[in-house]
């Protein structure tokens, strides 16, 4: 019988390479503002390869990340490292709500891209690869450091309360 776990990841704003990285050592909730951030891009079509040279803003220890209307994607970046031993957990990815545009998320290990998603504003709720009310991303955990990148477009103000 396979467990979901869902880990807190409440974040804020911006990410730089002095933020922490936060060790997952067991299937529980887990907080991960401090090792979280995020970026504007203001390019709206920068590669992957430019926005991960970014030097992302730290978002902080607050619940929600609140970034208001933003013409330009938001993206986000979440690390910590992971060294779970169990064995059938599900692991999402949630952003606490359903109102963006377009939602985009790379999921690395190490400097291994593990998966590529995405939900588009046209995406029907059947064809998302999670059933759920919120956008949500199943991960495909493997040990080592994990490096999640989230571009976020919306038509109105950008609220995220992100957890795994």
């Amino acid at each position: 019988m396979r467990r979901a776990v869902i880990c807190s990841l409440l974040l804020l704003c911006f990410v730089q390479a002095s933020a922490e990285v936060l060790k997952v050592t067991q299937p529980e909730r887990h907080n991960l503002m401090a090792s979280a951030g995020y970026w504007i891009d203001e390019g709206e079509n920068t590669s992957l390869g430019r926005v991960m040279a970014q030097n992302f803003t730290p978002m902080g220890e607050t619940a929600v990340a609140n970034f208001g209307y933003s013409k330009h994607p938001v993206w986000m970046k979440f690390r910590f490292d992971y060294d779970v031993e169990a064995t059938g957990i599900d692991w999402y990815f949630d952003l606490g709500t359903s109102q963006f545009r377009d939602v985009i998320l790379f999921h690395y290990r190490d400097d291994y891209l593990l998966e590529h998603q995405e939900v588009r504003q046209n995406t029907p709720f059947n064809e998302r690869s999670v059933l759920h009310r919120q956008l949500a991303f199943k991960l495909n955990m493997e040990p080592g450091r994990q490096t999640i990148y989230v571009k976020v477009t919306a038509w109105t103000g950008i609220a995220v309360k992100p957890a795994i």
